[in-house]
């Protein structure tokens, strides 16, 4: 009996350090898997903060700085000209000089239309009479053509409509013949034709008549 319970003690004293040392390491192990839980978690966290703050910053527009003003000089005499863009809508009795932010606008005179120019930088703004003979000419070709083309519509309308129907004396009734059918082909191609040249005379005078009034320029 005696001998027995020694041999029990005797293992359980040498067992002993080596159960400690197991234990000891599982707890190391344990605290090792905790810690990098940790900062995987950690680091996730940072990861989905970064990404919402850059998604963040890449929906937000960026802030837009005010264009710069830069001047227009008017250069006209005695004219109201008026001048209107997406924040300006000013007018001044040229010659005059307006400050205004760099961009679009639409100037106009009482004789002049409105035209769109781009003002990026100090511009000066005039305005060309354009050539009397030229707006002559092109007034006298337009009332031409368009007095040609006028005639030339009209007339038929007046002389070539159907006729009404007649009773003759034995009471039959008959459809009068349209004066125009007996003028010849040659007739016909003619009139025709000159109503072409009166279209063209009639272009080309609006067109020079455009082309010659007056017209804003730009100057830097």
């Amino acid at each position: 009996m005696v001998a027995a319970e020694n041999e029990r003690w005797r293992r359980a004293s040498v067992n002993g350090p080596s159960l400690a040392r197991v234990n000891d390491n599982r707890d190391t192990e344990e605290s090792t898997l905790n810690v990098t839980h940790l900062r995987a978690v950690v680091a996730v966290g940072i990861s989905s903060g970064l990404t919402l703050l850059a998604s963040r910053a890449a929906a937000e527009p960026p802030e837009q700085s005010a264009p710069p003003d830069v001047e227009l000089f008017v250069d006209l005499q005695a004219a109201d000209v008026r001048v209107d863009g997406t924040t300006v809508h000013d007018g001044c009795r040229a010659p005059c000089v307006l400050r205004v932010p760099a961009g679009y606008y639409t100037v106009s005179t009482p004789e002049v239309a409105a035209k769109e120019i781009l003002v990026d930088r100090s511009t000066h703004l005039g305005l060309t009479r354009g050539s009397p003979t030229g707006k002559a000419v092109s007034t006298v070709l337009l009332v031409t053509g368009v007095l040609i083309v006028a005639t030339a519509v009209i007339v038929p309308l007046l002389l070539c409509k159907t006729p009404e129907r007649e009773v003759d004396a034995y009471g039959r009734v008959y459809l009068p013949p349209n004066p125009c059918e007996k003028l010849p082909t040659s007739f016909k191609i003619g009139w025709i034709a000159g109503a072409g040249v009166g279209l063209t005379l009639g272009l080309v005078g609006g067109i020079g008549l455009a082309a010659t009034g007056p017209r804003f320029t730009l100057s830097f």
